[in-house]
């Protein structure tokens, strides 16, 4: 009798940056053991907003950095399933390019230590005032996740079944919450921002905002000022840019740039000694990220 043990539960051997690759593996273990029988599903107990992933095809539920997070899990099977176990996860981990994924974060909740399904069962779970030290974060070369994981280990011992549910983290203290009133006005302890393009003698353009730090949800009026116009100009437009630089130690890894978005001030030529307000909608550039 040869009996093979395939353990699904240990995927960081296999975990990719962008999820592909620990997908298709699992796909390969679950054509082998069976893994679409049983089948969990998760239930959050979440109203809030949600955002969008580049990565996953769904929306995913956002916490605060003290929320609580609660749900209830089913197990589905097809006839009867016994288990030794069953366990949720809740972790928190960093990937970069590298396919290196890194954890900073566990907590783990028994739903169950033994027990028979029988077509259906339902546990209910929570993480009450999580300390989420870290935001959500997807660019190029990092990022930065939040995620579920339910574990069901089988009696007798056979392979076990396991499967992830991402949630994204944004601290709503130092964002913009939805339905506030169009233009944010902020209280930080630094001062207004200005910044100036300067070319030689024959250009002078500021651009002054209300304030350095600024939420990914915020509306903000600032204004832009033509103090030198020594140049003919045809129009005027205020790039979003990210500048993403990745350290380990004293060593850069990366470091790139990338325009996430840009709003058109004038498309005219400009009259000297004049202020033209413009309006920025963080909001509305849905790859911006905190």
């Amino acid at each position: 009798l040869t009996v093979v043990y395939l353990n699904t539960r240990k995927r960081s051997d296999v975990s990719c940056f962008n999820g592909a690759c620990s997908k298709a593996t699992m796909d390969v273990l679950a054509g082998l053991v069976g893994l679409d029988d049983p089948r969990i599903v998760l239930d959050l107990d979440h109203s809030g907003r949600k955002v969008s992933s580049s990565s996953r095809s769904e929306e995913l539920a956002v916490y605060g950095a003290n929320e609580s997070v609660s749900g209830t899990v089913s197990l589905f099977v097809n006839g009867s399933l016994r288990y030794s176990r069953i366990f949720i996860e809740f972790r928190g981990e960093t990937a970069t390019k590298k396919c290196v994924p890194e954890e900073f974060f566990r907590m783990t909740r028994v739903l169950d230590n033994s027990g028979l399904v029988a077509g259906r069962k339902d546990w209910s779970f929570t993480f009450a005032e999580v300390d989420k030290d870290y935001e959500t974060f997807e660019s190029e070369h990092v990022r930065v996740r939040y995620f579920l994981r339910v574990n069901v280990i089988r009696y007798p011992p056979l392979a076990g079944v396991t499967r992830d549910f991402e949630v994204a983290v944004q601290n709503e203290q130092e964002h913009a919450r939805v339905g506030l009133p169009s233009v944010v006005e902020r209280t930080w302890a630094d001062e207004s921002a200005q910044f100036e393009l300067r070319y030689k003698d024959l250009l002078d353009v500021r651009l002054q905002l209300p304030s350095q730090r600024m939420g990914i949800n915020d509306q903000v009026q600032g204004q832009v000022e033509f103090v030198k116009v020594g140049l003919p100009i045809n129009a005027v437009t205020v790039e979003i840019i990210r500048l993403e630089a990745s350290e380990s130690g004293a060593e850069t890894q990366f470091d790139t740039t990338t325009e996430m978005g840009r709003v058109q001030v004038l498309d005219w030529e400009p009259i000297l000694h004049t202020s033209v307000p413009v309006h920025l909608d963080f909001g509305s550039f849905p790859s911006l990220s905190p």
